[in-house]
């Protein structure tokens, strides 16, 4: 028999992090992109990218917190 998954909602600090700090990153790397001279198209896809890899560090940060929290009060 397959065991119950039990729903885990989503911390509102959590939600916070990881909506605010991208948007802050995008744009100081818009600002950055145009302080250095690129185009549209390359201060998009700058802008984007940086976004993308602050989400993904975000995520893995609070995953990896979650996990040391759980281990520490399962002893």
């Amino acid at each position: 028999m397959a065991k119950k998954l039990r729903k885990v909602t989503t911390p509102p600090r959590l939600l916070l992090v990881e909506l605010l700090v991208p948007w802050i990153v995008m744009g100081l790397a818009a600002l950055l992109g145009l302080y250095l001279g690129f185009g549209e198209i390359a201060i998009t896809v700058f802008a984007l990218a940086s976004a993308l890899t602050t989400t993904v560090i975000v995520r893995f940060y609070e995953q990896r917190r979650r996990r040391i929290l759980a281990r520490n009060l399962k002893t």
